[in-house]
């Protein structure tokens, strides 16, 4: 009998156990979030236009900007939508007030034409922040606006 109550006092106390764990784990959770929310990034521009480049031309750009929130930012990696293109950027937290850059340098080679492309970013706030690059590319050799018939 007392084997039977020592077992359910264990039982008991193990679920209490699990229990207080599983609710403060959900509360941490909760409150980094919050956290998350208080910061965001503010871009002067996001889209940045090189005008007419000559193919295989390498054009250089930087966007600049502040974050405006109430904690700091991270910006963890970036994408491009094509290998023509390479990003650096601010490596440090971003603190409230302070500002990053974002350095985009764009290989014409191969391509003709307008263009549009873009660049993703990945933070530490899930804000979802995208900046683009135009241009017009031209080719001397294959200017295909001027084809006689």
């Amino acid at each position: 009998m007392k084997f039977l109550s020592v077992i359910k006092y264990f039982c008991l106390f193990i679920f209490f156990l699990v229990f207080a764990f599983c609710h403060s784990d959900g509360n941490t959770s909760e409150k980094k979030d919050v956290v998350v929310k208080e910061s965001k990034l503010s871009f002067k521009n996001k889209i940045h236009t090189f005008g007419n480049l000559k193919a295989g031309e390498i054009a250089v750009y930087s966007f600049f900007f502040e974050n405006v929130g109430k904690s700091s930012v991270i910006i963890e990696g970036a994408k491009s939508s094509c290998s023509c293109i390479t990003v650096d950027f601010s490596k440090y937290p971003i603190l409230p007030g302070k500002t990053g850059y974002i350095d985009v340098e764009y290989n014409s080679v191969g391509d003709v034409g307008k263009i549009y492309k873009e660049i993703i970013l990945d933070t530490t706030n899930k804000q979802e922040i995208r900046l683009a690059i135009m241009a017009n590319v031209k080719n001397e050799i294959l200017d295909i606006n001027n084809l006689k018939n």
